[in-house]
């Protein structure tokens, strides 16, 4: 690995990390607020927004879930994209992006186990300013991998993955 911009590499506790990944502009916070129709966001205006304007909250989710991906491809061996399953995430937020941040994003693997051959990764990545993490996010993923459908796969699946109340055993017809 080398610190060329853009590469891989690892820094300071992170198993990967993007230096200058990301940059808040004016512009993108705008451009992102009016995709996702952020109510703060002041998109529908013509004049560039103030320095101050509020950073939507998941604007830095798909660069970070990048990171994550790139790690947990690199952690397997012969990697089927196919069957990544993307469980669950969340977000700690210890400092507000604002807009002119430049983002370095990290990714490490927290904990990994096997069950019914498949792979359980709790994955924690940052976006972090001078080297301060602003945003921790941690990504549950299950890579499927060799695993044959059957009981097993699937009690790993619920026991694992599925939240009380929203898996099949729990799911009532009408």
């Amino acid at each position: 690995m080398n610190d060329r911009e853009g590469d891989v590499v690892s820094h300071a506790g992170w198993d990967v990390w993007y230096p200058n990944a990301f940059e808040i502009t004016t512009e993108g916070v705008r451009s992102f607020g009016r995709a996702t129709r952020c109510w703060h966001t002041p998109w529908e205006s013509l004049g560039v927004p103030p320095l101050d304007t509020p950073v939507p909250a998941t604007l830095l989710a798909a660069p970070m879930l990048h990171a994550v991906a790139a790690l947990v491809a690199a952690s397997i061996n012969s990697p089927n994209m196919s069957r990544i399953l993307h469980a669950g995430q969340s977000y700690r937020y210890d400092r507000h992006p604002v807009v002119g941040d430049r983002i370095d994003i990290g990714a490490r693997i927290v904990d990994r186990t096997q069950r019914g051959g498949a792979d359980f990764f709790t994955v924690e990545s940052g976006a972090v300013v001078d080297g301060v993490p602003g945003v921790v996010g941690t990504s549950q993923i299950v890579y499927l991998g060799d695993a044959v459908e059957g009981p097993a796969l699937e009690d790993a699946l619920v026991e694992n993955v599925m939240l009380f109340g929203t898996g099949p055993l729990t799911q009532q017809l009408a």
